[in-house]
This record gives structure tokens, C-alpha cells and sequence, in this order.
């Protein structure tokens, strides 16, 4: 298996062990969601210990090292490769390596402990000693692992010089080198030095492909020749041209034909253009030819994106090849493979149209035939490769319609299918379709039941997406990524608790402390007039930015601003209520507790009406007040009995609420202890007592309890038990109606 190969696969079994980590620590081992995905790990681990003798994981430099090679920068920068970095740090574990013969008891053994918190494993010794009391003789900690060296490494060590130093100079890496120019040029005289200087040099350079733009690596090509050229003295710029020149005619077309359409005049006195073609033959010349042709259709069909001069290059090295010796020679043969080039494309992309078309336009049944759908990612690929970018990207979107289909299993099929497609595009092509796709594949994410390994693959990708959305402050396109797995997440749209496993993971991805600080600059400056966009971001994105909302609410000195936290606190919902609960009881200025006591009221439930009872009692009448209307609002069946407790002890002002409230809910228990107030000797002849005494006859009605009707008959006739007690000819006609209510009743 080769080195990319292996990577690959060893990407996927991360991905798939950082979800086994997260489930053993969410769910039983018994359960059937961590038997499936063991079974998926075991299956990929399997598969590569089938070709190779051990698979290996490193850190190196809190880089990840597989099998002693380092992953290039796009894949260390990969969430799910971050992840499993982090697991191998916390363990401070440099190595884990899998050997043959792995069983899968082995394998579960070593994920239970993963999932375990490093502090709870270290009370059982240190990490090699519950591997080796688990007996685990085929996965192995912290081995040796060494890193290939290549034949070419120390080649310029005569110079004292380190070989970094020399190829960062001359590649333009670090154009501020202090290394030392003379020593350098008197090596130039060697041009056989030269040329060892050009390989390594070019090695350096294409080890950056795939992560870098051919253009970019076009450039630095270029650099490095230019740099060669100033060392060189002028008698040996002649045969160092042609070492040069026979180096970048071995390469492929691609790389020769970016080099050939950059500004190389004055190069290595004007001999490099025509060396490097002399040196290659007549059927690569005709390929380079009509390469380049393809450089200038491309820049007219994409209404000439290059700039100007870039244009203008390609034409010129177009106009060189064909002004040379071989291309006179070759001018008719080159005239005819065009042509004919050209009509084989326009034939295969009909082709293609005619057969994508037909899958596309089928019933369910076609969807279902492996082998058809298996065919598509490779007639997506060839079609981006004939630069039919927009033929590929209507089929991708006819094909991502069908994910939408009643039958499961054609969205399974399809879903695969597109995953496919996806992993083929370049970076680029693959953040331009997954933003074309997002709102179908969303619309996916809330249809589809079953897990399969597309469907996670998928929601990595929306992520990623996600990521990249964010920073480049397209909120309101981001938006509906977040909302629908915050959806999954929270319950309100059900799903399995694997599938709200896998939202939350997301969820956690996306809530990255880069990506809170683009959304809550967004937030609070509306610099870019997203405000409300990225208000949305943050409401679905969980518990994550509620400690920063609630120090603003508590800072903040603006009252626009607190309206805003508050909304978006409440948007936010049940996520917020732990931290909410925990700055509640840290207690704070009135206004910031009244705050508080309001959010919970919006957001939280019965079981949290306990946390509010303390408050009736506050120091501040404002607070109460809030306090009252945030248990009514949420405290449900416990409300009448926090409420009549309160009632002996609190302000008189806050009685009265009290009292209407206890009246409203029609708790009967309220009755007797109603009565008593209302005999209360406490009273005093003023408008409290007045509006005290004929809120608590409005509750007794409300209330209606028979036992009720002595004391109200009194009140209202002003005789019999309370004939001694004046009473206001308010509180008699609150009587009456309460005697009325009841009567009715």
C-alpha cells in the first residue's frame, strides 16, 4: 500500500476511533451504537494490517506522524486529526502503534481506556501499566519511530552551511537569510553542485504539492533559478542552464508547462526557454504544446481571470514553442491532434451528459444499481478535468435532489455516491459545491434516520464548511448548517441518540474559540451590518458563548447592548440554564440578579424553581418582583407552594402579587392562610391595607372554596365574626363579587 494510501486509511480509522472514544464516554459498552462503530474500526484496522505490518501514530512537535511520515499541513490541520492529537497530548502518549494479529477484545480494551479523563486512569498506575494489566501484547506505546532520511539530505554539508538554510534561500522561503553569499558563489563554479542544489531545491517545492497552487510553485521554481542565476558567474551560466534546463524536461507536463508561462526573460542569459525544449522529445513537445493551448482556452472561456499579463505570458511561451525549430516541424501534426483532441472531448462530454443524464432522469430502481452509481464519481472527475466545471456541478446537483427521495435506501446510495464525488474535487471545488449543496444536504440532515459512514463523512464536511463560512463572515450561509444540527442536539428534532451524538460533535467542532470571536466582534461592533446574522450563529451553536454573553450582561453599561444579550440568551434556551444557574448563585449587583432571575424565567423548567425561591426574600423590592413572575412562569405545580411560603415574610408591596397571583392558579391551600391574614390585627388604616384586603377577597373567589363564604359574607354585610373590624367600601364590594364567583361555582 503506498504512503498516501496508508494516510488515507489511517484518516479514516481516526475518524472513526475519535467517535468510539466519544460514544464509550456518552453510552454504555453494551450498547449496539458502540458495537457498530468498533465493528467499522476493526474493519478499516483490519484492512490495513492486512498489507503492512503495524500501523503507527506519532506526535512529533504536537504534529501527527503516520508510520514516520508527516502528514502535510492540510491534514494536520484536519478537526478530526486535531482530535486525535489532543487524545494522544492528554495521555502524553508519543506513540501508539497497532501490530497484525490485532483482536478485536484488544481493541476495546484500549478504547475504554481513551474514554476514560487521564487523572482517573493515572489512580490505577501510570498508562503502561493498565495497558500491560489489560494484557494488549498487539498495541504498543511510545515504540521507537524513525523517520525515513533521504539519500539527498546532507548534499550541501561541505558547506557549513545547514541544508535548510541554503534551500529556504534559494527557494525565496526566507528571502532574509544571514547565510554567507561568497561561500555560496564560490560552490556555484561546481555546476554539478548546482544541479544537486536545483533537486534538492525542487524536492523541497513539490513536497508542498497539493497544499500550495501550481502557480505558487511555478513562482518559486522561478525564484530559485533567478537566485542561481545571481550567484553564478557569467561563463558558467551557459552549462548551468542546461543541468537546470534537463531537470525541469524530466517533469511532467503540468509542472514544465507553469514554468515555461512565467516571466523568465534575462534567465541564465536568455538560454533557458529554448534548452529546456531542446531537451524534450517530440511526442512531450506536442503534449506541452497543446497543454498550453489549453492554459489559453482556458483563460478565454473563464473571460480572462488571469490578469493581463498572465495572459500575455501564456500567449508568449505559446508563440515561442510554436517559432521554434520543433514547432515549425511539428506546426501540422500539432494543427491535427488539436482538432482531433478537441472533437474527443466534445464527444466524451456528450457522452457523459447522455449517460449521467440517464442515471439522473431513472426511477428509485436506477439509484439502487451499485454499479451505475459507482460509475458517476468518476464521470464528475473526468468532466472537471476537461474544465467542464459547470456540466459537473448541474449532474452533482440533479444527483443531490434525489437525497430528498421517500426510499431510504436510494438516499443511502446517493449519499455515498456524492460523498465520493466530494473527496475527488480539490479544495477549492469541494467548499464551492458542499456551499452550493448545503441547503439540500441540510434538508437531508433532518430527514435521514440510520447512521452510516457517509452520513458522518457528510456532516464533517458541513462543519468544515461551517468553518470556513464563519470566517469569511458569510453568517446568514452558515446559519442553517448550525440551526439544523443545534435542532438534532436540543431534542426538538427527534432523533436517535447516536445522530444526536454525532450533532453534538459537530456542534462542539464549530464552537472553536476562533470562530466565537468572529461572531461576538460581529455581534457587538455590527461592523459588517451582519449583526442579526451572526446573533443567529451564536443562538445555535449551544452553551459555548453564554459565559462570554453573561460578563457582558454583567459589564455592560449600555442598555441596547443587555436587551441584545437577553434576547440572544433566550434564543440560545435550555443550553444556557447550568451557567445561568451558576451566576445566580454567585449573586451580584440587583439589576444583574434581576437579569439573571428573568433569563431563567424565559428558559428554564420546574426542576430549576428552587434555585429561584431565595430570591422573594431579596433585598431589593425589583428583584422580588422578577422573582415572582419568573416562578409563575416556569414553576408549574410547585408554584402555589413557594408562593404561600413566602407570604408571611415579604415586603407588603410584593404581597399583594403574591396574593393576586396565589388567586389566579386558584390554590386551594392558599384559603385558611388568606383568612388569617385578612383577621390580621397587623393591619394598620392605610391604602396597602385596603388593596392588601380586597386582593385577598378577589383570590378567595377566584380560589372558590366554600369555607371562604363566612368570612366574605361578613365583610360584605359587615356583621357576624368581623362585625368589630371597620373595613373599605372597596373591600366590601370585593366581597361581594367573590361571593358571587363562588355562588356560581
Amino acid at each position: 500500500m503506498t504512503d498516501s494510501k496508508i494516510q488515507k486509511k489511517a484518516i479514516d480509522t481516526m475518524v472513526i476511533m475519535n467517535t468510539a472514544i466519544t460514544n464509550l464516554r456518552l453510552y454504555p459498552p453494551s450498547s449496539a451504537m458502540i458495537s457498530n462503530t468498533v465493528d467499522r474500526l476493526y474493519q478499516v484496522l483490519s484492512i490495513i494490517l492486512e498489507e503492512e505490518e503495524s500501523l503507527i501514530f506519532a506526535e512529533s512537535e504536537k504534529n501527527l506522524l503516520i508510520c514516520g511520515q508527516l502528514l502535510n499541513q492540510k491534514d494536520q490541520e484536519k478537526p478530526q486529526v486535531i482530535s486525535f492529537l489532543e487524545v494522544l497530548l492528554d495521555f502524553g502518549i508519543k506513540s501508539v502503534t497497532f501490530e497484525k494479529r490485532l483482536d478485536k477484545a484488544e481493541l476495546i480494551a484500549f478504547l475504554e481506556i481513551l474514554s476514560k479523563k487521564p487523572e482517573e486512569v493515572e489512580k490505577e498506575g501510570d498508562l503502561q501499566k493498565v495497558m500491560e494489566d489489560k494484557g494488549l501484547p498487539h498495541i504498543l506505546l511510545d515504540q521507537k519511530v524513525y523517520v525515513a532520511k533521504d539519500k539527498d539530505q546532507q548534499i550541501l554539508a561541505s558547506l557549513d552551511i545547514k541544508d535548510e538554510q541554503i534551500i529556504k534561500y534559494v527557494t525565496g522561503a526566507d528571502p532574509t537569510s544571514d547565510i554567507d553569499l561568497q561561500k555560496v558563489k564560490e560552490m556555484a563554479r561546481d555546476t554539478e553542485w548546482i544541479s544537486r542544489v536545483f533537486q534538492s531545491g525542487m524536492k523541497h517545492i513539490t513536497e508542498q504539492s497539493g497544499t500550495t497552487p501550481d502557480i505558487k510553485l511555478s513562482e518559486s521554481v522561478i525564484h530559485m533559478i533567478r537566485t542561481l542565476d545571481s550567484i553564478a558567474d557569467d561563463e558558467d551560466k551557459g552549462g548551468i542552464s542546461q543541468q537546470v534546463a534537463g531537470s525541469i524536461a524530466d517533469m511532467d507536463i503540468e509542472v514544465i508547462s507553469t514554468i515555461l508561462t512565467q516571466k523568465m526573460e534575462g534567465l541564465l542569459n536568455d538560454k533557458l526557454f529554448d534548452d529546456i525544449v531542446n531537451q524534450i522529445d517530440d511526442d512531450k513537445f506536442k503534449r506541452l504544446v497543446l497543454k498550453v493551448t489549453h492554459m489559453q482556452d482556458m483563460a478565454t472561456d473563464e473571460d480572462a481571470t488571469h490578469g493581463s499579463s498572465e495572459n500575455e505570458l501564456v500567449n508568449q511561451a505559446y508563440e515561442s514553442l510554436m517559432n521554434s525549430n520543433r514547432g515549425k516541424q511539428l506546426r501540422n501534426e500539432i494543427k491535427e491532434e488539436r482538432a482531433r483532441e478537441k472533437e474527443e472531448k466534445e464527444q466524451e462530454i456528450a457522452y457523459f451528459k447522455d449517460k449521467v443524464n440517464l442515471i439522473l432522469e431513472g426511477d428509485d430502481e436506477t439509484f439502487l444499481n451499485k454499479e451505475m452509481m459507482q460509475s458517476l464519481p468518476d464521470i464528475i472527475e473526468q468532466l472537471f478535468a476537461k474544465e467542464e466545471n459547470q456540466t459537473a456541478a448541474e449532474m452533482i446537483d440533479k444527483l443531490a435532489d434525489k437525497l430528498l427521495s421517500e426510499n431510504p435506501d436510494v438516499r443511502v446510495q446517493v449519499s455515498e455516491t456524492l460523498l465520493h464525488i466530494v473527496d475527488s474535487l480539490t479544495d477549492e471545488q469541494r467548499t464551492d459545491t458542499m456551499n452550493r449543496l448545503s441547503d439540500k444536504l441540510v434538508n437531508w440532515i433532518k430527514l435521514e434516520t440510520s447512521i452510516t459512514p457517509a452520513y458522518e463523512q457528510i456532516c464533517i464536511q458541513l462543519q468544515n464548511l461551517a468553518h470556513t463560512l464563519i470566517r469569511n463572515h458569510q453568517f446568514a450561509e452558515s446559519g442553517p448548517i448550525l440551526e439544523v444540527f443545534n435542532l438534532i442536539n436540543s431534542g426538538k428534532l427527534e432523533k436517535d441518540e447516536a445522530i444526536k451524538a454525532i450533532s453534538g460533535n459537530v456542534m462542539r467542532e464549530i464552537a472553536i474559540e476562533d470562530l466565537l470571536d468572529i461572531l461576538f466582534k460581529e455581534f457587538l461592533s455590527n461592523e459588517q451590518n451582519k449583526r442579526k446574522e451572526a446573533s443567529h450563529n451564536l443562538a445555535n451553536i449551544g452553551a459555548a458563548p453564554v459565559n462570554r454573553l453573561l460578563d457582558i450582561l454583567r459589564e455592560s453599561q449600555d442598555g441596547s447592548e443587555r436587551v441584545r444579550v437577553l434576547q440572544l440568551i433566550s434564543e440560545i434556551g435550555h443550553h444556557a440554564v447550568p451557567a445561568l444557574i451558576e451566576r445566580i448563585e454567585q449573586d451580584g449587583t440587583w439589576y444583574y440578579v434581576r437579569n439573571l432571575v428573568l433569563l431563567l424565567g424565559r428558559i428554564g423548567s420546574e426542576e430549576n424553581v428552587e434555585v429561584l425561591r431565595p430570591f422573594l426574600n431579596h433585598e431589593d423590592f425589583r428583584v422580588q418582583r422578577e422573582t415572582l413572575k419568573s416562578i409563575n412562569t416556569i414553576g408549574r405545580d410547585r408554584r402555589g407552594e413557594i408562593l404561600l411560603s413566602a407570604l408571611p415574610v415579604s415586603d407588603e408591596r410584593l404581597k399583594v402579587s403574591i396574593i393576586d397571583t396565589l388567586g389566579s392558579l386558584k390554590y386551594h391551600d392558599a384559603v385558611f392562610p388568606l383568612l388569617e391574614l385578612l383577621k390580621s390585627k397587623s393591619f394598620i388604616s392605610s391604602k396597602t391595607r385596603t388593596e392588601l384586603e380586597e386582593k385577598i377577597c378577589i383570590a378567595l373567589g377566584r380560589i372558590g372554596s366554600e369555607e371562604a363564604i363566612p368570612a366574605l359574607m361578613a365583610i360584605a354585610e359587615q356583621k357576624g365574626l368581623l362585625r368589630r373590624k371597620s373595613y373599605d367600601t372597596k373591600v366590601k364590594i370585593a366581597a361581594g363579587r367573590a361571593l358571587a364567583m363562588i355562588n356560581k361555582r
